[in-house]
């Protein structure tokens, strides 16, 4: 199974606009360089959000596109099945040197409401993306390709 970064999102002020960037560090205590969530060593490092996932969402809400930045994920990610990724807790290689762990599903909040409209919140309780953590840094950029890998290679 193989898969495409479609976009980076960081987040440099909590609550504040999101940034769509063309490449970033991926720091293996903090999580991804200029994101104000610095989760050190946490489980919830990165965030991702899958396409097919987020068209559902629009589909759901009855819209023709939902940018994914209003998600407020990091990763935007084509070609992987998400609810497979989440029951395994695999861990993903991006581009050459980044991986990383999934850990869980990413749970919608409050901000859903506010920067996508109403019903959102509810309406990603499963199509909320995940978390991941930091198994190896370096730098991903928008079209890496992603692809599964043993843990254990790290």
């Amino acid at each position: 199974m193989k898969g495409i970064l479609e976009q980076i999102v960081i987040r440099p002020v909590k609550r504040q606009k999101t940034k769509s960037v063309e490449k970033v560090e991926v720091d293996p205590e903090i999580g991804l360089v200029g994101d104000h969530y610095h989760k050190i060593n946490g489980d919830r490092q990165v965030t991702l959000i899958s396409l097919h996932h987020l068209d559902q969402l629009a589909s759901k809400l009855g819209l023709v596109h939902i940018d994914s930045s209003l998600t407020r994920r990091n990763l935007l990610i084509s070609g992987l099945d998400f609810d497979q990724l989440l029951l395994q807790h695999v861990t993903l290689k991006i581009g050459k040197k980044v991986a990383l762990r999934i850990t869980g599903p990413c749970k919608p909040c409050g901000q859903m409401e506010r920067t996508i409209g109403k019903g959102a919140r509810e309406a990603m309780a499963d199509l909320g993306g995940l978390t991941a953590r930091v198994v190896s840094g370096g730098s991903i950029q928008v079209g890496d390709e992603i692809v599964l890998s043993d843990a254990s290679v790290f």
